[in-house]
């Protein structure tokens, strides 16, 4: 039998521990959830490239690092929300960690990419790549309104 301290601590322990983990797990998967349709790094893009002429949208690259707390923030707060996934079915969308492989860096220059997150729109048109630069704590309408715009530009060619 417990001592009566020791079953203290395993009756507030256990339970802390096990709620901690599935908030782990919820949070985990929240934030997974917002990208996990997201085409992926250079084999996405290309991928993206490809089927753009087809499909007849725009394309959404999103540069991100892994070590970027306004990119984790962006994914999280605002990409996971469902009217941004909504507004987000208007693009093919791409997520590209420029650290990762030569092949990712190199897309990352051809966008003149420096810092993260950065956003880019390219046309189906042909024409000029539009960059967005989400700033932080944008409202997930904010930036819902501000793709929209971005989406109506690309078609129109502006």
């Amino acid at each position: 039998m417990l001592k009566t301290p020791y079953k203290i601590v395993l009756i507030v322990l256990i339970p802390a521990l096990t709620m901690g983990l599935a908030m782990a797990v919820l949070t985990q998967t929240a934030s997974d959830v917002s990208l996990s349709d997201w085409l992926t790094d250079s084999a996405g893009y290309q991928q993206a490239v490809a089927a753009q002429p087809r499909l007849a949208q725009p394309m959404l690259l999103f540069f991100h690092t892994e070590w970027c707390s306004s990119c984790k923030a962006l994914k999280e707060q605002v990409l996971s929300r469902a009217e941004v996934q909504t507004a987000l079915q208007d693009f093919i969308h791409v997520k590209i960690n420029p650290e990762v492989s030569a092949g990712t860096r190199s897309i990352a220059r051809r966008y003149g990419v420096t810092g993260y997150p950065t956003l880019v729109v390219i046309p189906s048109n042909g024409a000029s790549a539009q960059y967005y630069f989400a700033r932080q704590n944008i409202s997930p309408s904010q930036f819902t309104a501000d793709i929209r715009h971005l989406a109506a530009l690309s078609r129109s060619g502006e």
